[in-house]
């Protein structure tokens, strides 16, 4: 995580001290040294209890470490024989550490306690292992969840708050255990790729011209590494206690907040406007401090979601309903009974007369808020009605048809969003489905202007041009997380009835302002569940080509 988000602006920060540094006459190689030094006096400071003192030399053996590597640079000193120096010394900090932590734990509890730092340990040098034994085979070793930057500041977390220490270790523990089963994956798929043998090559030589022996990562080993992560990540999820799970979702959102440097900004962006329209904050001073609030907790909210989702496949239909509850669901229920009607492929109604009447499709239209996912499982697998969801096509082919696999085991039907999506989706609700469209971002670009929250955007037009062709209910809806549940609120259905002599596009605009309106208000209730951190305003869009 870190590798892939921070280390480029961190290494920018850290060049001129580097300069400074090598000016005045200290090499690369004494900053190692002293780093060395300064894990020692960390785990002697852990182990005889002194943890806040533990802290700040904890935080001066990462300077050390940080720093090499830019006086190397500074220096014109970057050697072979510094670059071994220097991981040497990494894997004997990483044991100081976790070995003063476990002679801590050991001297100060009458248990086998102790043996979860050292557990912790053996995973992170196995860790190590894997990137250095791949990067020997000419294969990409980076990446997981949980790399060596991260696990110095959950360290630091657990020595300043030290009656948390034992339940953050837990997560460690975890955490890293995932990261070692992504890094497996990874190196896995990516030598079977690249052995002549396996009958999947695609090197035609061994030289250091292909992608794999130079270093650089390929796109399609990138995916890949995406793929293993989420799918090694939902295996995990699936089988740790809650608790961890919670934690670790917590823990992985504070990390993500710190280290994602533009989706918190766009996220921040997107609250102020929340926060600012919303009338019960409207004679109180909108302060920094309250967006940032706001923002880190959409991080955890986002974090909840993939843990939620990841979590239901292993449920029960009585679990799935004990975990939900909602408001509004009459008005669901009265619009798809109201007219019963018979549906063609094109989404045109029939007479009410039809011997074959079903009950009429719906049109769900949701914000990115809490976790949608929940409540789709709930209507196929509690009231038995059929759901089809669009939803945004990656580029990552691998990892799409795998996660449209996961909603199909729930008898979601997916549609991809391409030039097919309008037709799939009409003969959804000719069908009698629910359709679910998040409609709080204009992901195509294509869509009608309105005003959201006091500020001109587009909006997706699909849900109000597939309610006025073909006459079905449209509601907005949202789902938030209550508690330890799930909660729906439906609001009744926007009306979309056809005004005589009015153009067609105009009737789109206006339904689909009618439903922005809409949207705003279900944020409002929740906007620290709302997880959008992609552009959704024209300023956004030029704020994203900055560079963090």
């Amino acid at each position: 995580m870190f590798d892939g988000y921070l280390r480029n602006p961190v290494n920018r920060m850290a060049e001129p001290v580097g300069s400074v540094l090598q000016k005045i006459g200290v090499s690369a190689n004494a900053l190692t040294t002293l780093g060395i030094a300064s894990a020692i006096a960390t785990a002697w400071a852990i182990a005889t209890g002194r943890l806040l003192l533990g802290f700040f030399l904890l935080i001066a053996t990462g300077l050390c470490d940080l720093l090499d590597g830019p006086v190397a640079k500074a220096a014109g000193t970057s050697s072979t024989q510094g670059a071994f120096y220097d991981s040497v010394a990494d894997r004997f900090t990483d044991v100081a550490l976790l070995g003063g932590i476990a002679w801590y734990l050991n001297d100060s509890r009458d248990s086998n306690i102790y043996f979860l730092a050292v557990a912790i340990m053996a995973v992170s040098l196995l860790i190590s292992y894997q990137r250095a034994k791949a990067e020997s085979l000419g294969l990409l070793g980076k990446g997981g969840i949980m790399e060596r930057a991260e696990r110095f500041i959950v360290l630091a977390a657990g020595l300043l708050i030290d009656f948390l220490l034992i339940p953050i270790l837990w997560v460690l523990l975890v955490l890293v255990s995932v990261t070692a089963l992504q890094r497996f994956f990874m190196v896995w798929q990516q030598a079977k790729n690249h052995d002549p043998d396996s009958g999947n090559s695609t090197a035609k030589s061994t030289t250091d011209s292909t992608p794999a022996l130079s270093g650089a990562a390929s796109p399609t080993s990138s995916w890949n590494s995406s793929y293993y992560l989420y799918k090694t990540g939902t295996w995990a999820i699936q089988h740790t206690p809650k608790p961890i799970v919670n934690g670790g979702a917590w823990l992985v959102a504070q990390l993500s907040y710190l280290i994602a440097i533009r989706k918190r900004k766009l996220l921040k962006s997107h609250l102020s406007r929340v926060l600012r329209h919303n009338r019960s904050d409207q004679f109180g001073e909108l302060s920094k401090r309250k967006v940032a609030t706001a923002a880190r907790q959409g991080f955890v909210t986002y974090a909840r979601y993939y843990t939620a989702t990841a979590q239901l496949q292993a449920l029960s239909p009585e679990e799935i309903d004990a975990g939900f509850s909602s408001d509004g669901w009459e008005n669901i229920e009265q619009a798809r009974s109201a007219h019963s009607v018979e549906l063609n492929g094109s989404g045109n109604s029939d007479s009410d007369n039809s011997s074959e009447a079903k009950p009429r499709g719906v049109i769900i239209a949701l914000p990115h808020l809490g976790n949608w996912e929940w409540a789709g499982f709930w209507l196929t697998q509690i009231p038995k009605i059929p759901v089809s969801v669009v939803v945004e096509t990656p580029a990552n082919q691998k990892l799409f048809a795998w996660m449209t696999q996961f909603r199909q085991k729930l008898d979601m039907h997916i549609i991809p969003l391409d030039a097919k999506a309008g037709s799939a989706a009409s003969k959804a609700l000719a069908d009698g489905h629910i359709l679910c469209l998040l409609c709080d971002r204009d992901i195509q670009g294509n869509g009608v202007e309105v005003d959201f929250f006091g500020e001109k955007t587009t909006l997706p037009a699909g849900p109000a041009t597939l309610a006025l062709r073909s006459g079905v209910a449209l509601l907005p809806a949202a789902v938030y997380f209550r508690d330890n549940k799930q909660h729906a609120i439906a609001f009744p259905p926007i009306d979309t009835s056809r005004r005589k002599n009015s153009k067609f596009r105009v009737e789109v605009q206006s339904v689909t302002q009618d439903l922005a309106h809409k949207l705003e208000e279900l944020i409002m209730k929740a906007p620290e569940q709302w997880h959008l951190m992609s552009p959704n305003w024209p300023s956004d869009v030029e704020f994203a080509k900055r560079k963090p």
